[in-house]
């Protein structure tokens, strides 16, 4: 069924936007995160703990429904 996909698109649409580039240069641009951190002038590290945070979320908000 397409329910957690539904789900999945519409959390990613409200997170806030830096949170969205960062998944979705990682994920769907499939880009290291150096290239990511430097495209968006932060750091590495700042990359990382967006996409655990992101991904800690999304998986939250998945397995609820």
């Amino acid at each position: 069924t397409l329910f957690p996909y539904t789900t999945l698109f519409r959390s990613i649409s409200r997170l806030p936007e830096q949170s969205r580039k960062v998944l979705l240069m990682s994920y769907w641009e499939n880009k290291k995160n150096a290239a990511i951190a430097t495209e968006l002038s932060i750091s590495v590290r700042t990359v990382e703990t967006i996409l655990y945070k992101v991904v800690k979320k999304l998986r939250g908000e998945i397995k609820k429904k």
